[in-house]
């Protein structure tokens, strides 16, 4: 027998512990009498003590208290006594072969009441013990030796479930009988189990926990859990009160717990084998998705504690998500990113973050990124130079897209972002810097033809966030400036509000160091354009051209090299009335010019029609030459090249746009797209065009292989500068300092122009030293020279 008690009553009998609160009392007869007049004092007799009367106030409760009262016994008490626990026996016996019970239930229980009064409860407690005993040998005993013969799963628990829902109704009506030396003994004596233990003891004890059925029991739960799980719900009750019944005896973490756990674990490991082979890893990912929240349904229904939910879920998160992580990842994540399955890359996200694993994603996350075939080819391959811009854009956006939808913002993937968007888009330092510049060249030469400039800013926006990875920065100065250069003196620009509002982004972005140079060149093209006007409202007015100048700051823009060219008579004589003008507004100011970049407008009065041709400079001079012309005459290249003086690179290209190119004004002979030095030219007097104004292609104003060429020369040699300067700098202000210090802060101040190479700035340092900026010092530390 155990030897614990219950210390609280269970819940199919919430009225008791009230009915154990209440007290029985026999009733008791009282006789008033009448006051007697008080007897004459005996003088004989010593006096009585006074009496000292207790006042109460008025207004205090009147209690009586009554000690000792029993109720009256009866004068055959023992044969009563004996008669009551006989009863009382043979009823239990009754109850418990469910038989009729011919003696009333209310006899029972005055006769239990008695008996318990009477101090033979511990009789009562043994009787009942032995009652126990005797039904689950006798009766019970045959039916484990029955039910361990079952082999269906389902028709075994029912038959457990139908002997325990029998027990509880013979243990409901003998704690009814029993209640008052339940409520009265068994609770309060210890080492005596309360009427519900006992019963509950015997039933785990002689029937779940036997040897012979126990193990039926348990691997009948398990298949029925496991036909739960593969979508059998027809005895999913059974297996609920089954396991009720675990619960209520306290044995189900002793006994239940470790075979399902351990059923649920290879049930999975197979289920995950299976599944993966099957499926492609986007429905894989959903496979367990769904697996997840039917396990925790199943839990939900079936009751089972919170330490059973989290193990089953946690059996699922190991075998299908933890064990085939690297798989899923390896042989699904690239597809899945090139897909565009947003859905699932975040399914897949959760699900690896519920077993810790989202450092695994985020390096397939930097491997995609940098992958040949992803970001690095995007920059390295020459081929793709032209859509390096585009696809880099195309490329963050996909990528900034998965991080918010897939990936929940999380700042670990969006520095995984950064830092491999900037080491892939650096495998060519000088290249995306240029074709950065050039790209925003186009869009702002085109504009939104749509006419809403939106469109436009948003562009710009992404452009700056790739130029943000570009650490060569000057390089993009270098380029940007150029092509400004292009814009704003050939009027090209879409327009002055998309200019203005890029130039702001790069000061923000870089700083107005940067953007200094840049600023210089729009205040000149806003001086030049006051200048002209004062030129044109001056003395010098009389003009044969409408000329106009632009006056530049020499150190601000590009470095146009100058080209060796004869003016034609007109656009000479009025170049120098402005050089005058010029000369008289600002006398310590010299000018010298170049044009590169001249372009004029030509009428051109052809036998078929007038036509507004805006050529270049050159390609206007080469024209005018035909004015002296007879009709049907021609002009030889030797001729033209006397004429202009035009280098043959610059002469060339001048001859190819005007007799090979969309506007044929010029016939050339022998036809064919290249110029030769014998060819010769004359006047295409059959030439028409529906249009009135005609651009000539200006072949001279696309950037040639030389001036790249030079462009990034200029960037380094101004590289160097910046260097000499910032060591100088640092130097003179700290007077000594170790190789080290100097090297990390001059790459400080110069982290904005773009990386520093190391090896350069060795360079640097040691032609400082020759020239006696700085000198080494014995232990290698440098000083400053003044």
């Amino acid at each position: 027998m155990p030897a614990h008690r219950q210390k609280t009553l269970p819940e199919a009998w919430p009225d008791a512990a009230a009915k154990r609160q209440k007290t029985s009392f026999a009733p008791v007869k009282m006789q008033l009498r009448p006051p007697q007049p008080s007897p004459q004092a005996d003088p004989a007799l010593p006096p009585l003590p006074k009496r000292r009367i207790a006042l109460r106030p008025a207004n205090g409760p009147a209690k009586l208290v009554i000690k000792n009262i029993r109720p009256p016994q009866p004068e055959n008490q023992r044969i009563y006594l004996d008669q009551s626990f006989d009863r009382l026996r043979r009823m239990m016996l009754a109850v418990l072969a469910a038989e009729g019970i011919e003696d009333s239930l209310q006899e029972a229980y005055k006769g239990a009441e008695a008996l318990s009064r009477a101090n033979r409860s511990a009789d009562i407690q043994h009787m009942l013990e032995a009652s126990f005993d005797s039904y689950f040998k006798v009766s019970v005993s045959p039916e484990i030796h029955r039910l361990a013969r079952i082999v269906v799963p389902s028709t075994l628990l029912q038959e457990v479930n139908r002997l325990w829902d029998q027990w509880l109704k013979q243990l409901s009506t003998i704690r009814g009988i029993l209640q008052f030396h339940d409520q009265n003994y068994c609770w309060s004596t210890p080492n005596v189990p309360t009427i519900w233990v006992l019963g509950t003891t015997f039933f785990r004890d002689q029937v779940i926990t036997t040897n012979e059925l126990q193990p039926h029991i348990i691997q009948s739960a398990i298949e029925l859990l496991k036909a739960h799980r593969d979508g059998d719900r027809s005895d999913s009750l059974i297996l609920k009160a089954t396991l009720s019944i675990f619960n209520i005896l306290g044995i189900y973490s002793e006994k239940l717990y470790d075979p399902l756990r351990i059923a649920t674990s290879k049930y999975h490991t197979q289920l995950a084998q299976t599944a993966f082979s099957e499926l492609l890893v986007e429905d894989y990912l959903k496979f367990i998705d769904d697996r997840l929240q039917q396990e925790e349904e199943r839990c939900v229904f079936l009751s089972f504690d919170k330490a059973t939910r989290n193990a089953f879920v946690k059996i699922i998160q190991d075998t299908m998500i933890r064990q085939k992580a690297l798989l899923i990842l390896e042989e699904g994540f690239q597809d899945l990113m090139e897909r565009k399955k947003h859905d699932s890359l975040h399914l897949l996200y959760t699900l690896l973050q519920r077993t810790e694993q989202v450092k695994l994603l985020q390096d397939h996350w930097s491997h995609y990124i940098l992958s040949q075939s992803k970001g690095v080819r995007l920059v390295t391959n020459p081929e793709l130079d032209n859509e390096m811009i585009d696809s880099l854009l195309a490329f963050k956006k996909e990528l900034d897209t998965v991080i918010s939808t897939s990936f929940s913002n999380t700042v670990d993937f969006v520095h995984t972002l950064r830092r491999d968007f900037e080491n892939f888009i650096n495998k060519r330092q000088n290249k995306p810097a240029e074709m950065a510049a050039k790209y925003l060249d186009g869009i702002l030469r085109r504009g939104n033809k749509a006419g809403d400039d939106f469109v436009v800013e948003q562009k710009m926006d992404h452009v700056i966030e790739v130029f943000k990875f570009i650490q060569g920065k000057d390089v993009f100065e270098a380029f940007y400036k150029r092509d400004l250069a292009k814009r704003l003196l050939l009027n090209k620009s879409a327009s002055d509000d998309l200019e203005k509002s890029m130039f702001s982004r790069l000061r923000e972005e870089c700083g107005s160091q940067f953007t200094q140079n840049l600023e210089t060149m729009f205040k000149d093209v806003k001086t030049s354009a006051d200048m002209m006007e004062q030129f044109r409202n001056s003395k010098h007015r009389e003009t044969s051209t409408n000329i106009n100048v632009r006056i530049l700051t020499h150190s601000s823009w590009p470095e146009y090299k100058e080209v060796k060219f004869r003016f034609p008579e007109t656009l000479s004589r009025d170049l120098e009335i402005f050089k005058q003008h010029y000369k008289e507004k600002s006398p310590n100011k010299n000018l010298e010019f170049r044009h590169a970049l001249d372009y004029c407008v030509v009428t051109a009065n052809l036998p078929r029609g007038t036509k507004e041709l805006h050529v270049s400079l050159f390609q206007g001079a080469v024209l005018l030459l035909f004015n002296n012309v007879e009709d049907g005459n021609v002009l030889t290249y030797e001729d033209i090249q006397g004429a202009t003086s035009l280098a043959d690179q610059e002469l060339i290209r001048t001859m190819q746009s005007l007799s090979c190119g969309k506007f044929r004004i010029l016939t050339k002979s022998p036809k064919g797209k290249e110029v030769k030095p014998d060819d010769t030219f004359q006047l295409n007097e059959s030439f028409t065009d529906k249009q009135f104004r005609i651009k000539i292609n200006q072949i001279q104003l696309k950037e040639t292989k030389e001036e790249n060429e030079a462009a990034h020369k200029e960037v380094e040699q101004n590289r160097t500068y910046e260097m000499q300067s910032a060591v100088v700098r640092v130097m003179k202000a700290r007077q000594r300092a170790s190789h080290h210090d100097l090297v990390l802060e001059v790459i400080s101040i110069m982290k904005a122009r773009g990386a520093l190479n190391v090896k350069e700035l060795k360079k640097v340092i040691e032609k400082l030293i020759d020239d006696e900026y700085i000198e080494r010092e014995e232990d290698g530390t440098y000083k400053y020279l003044a």
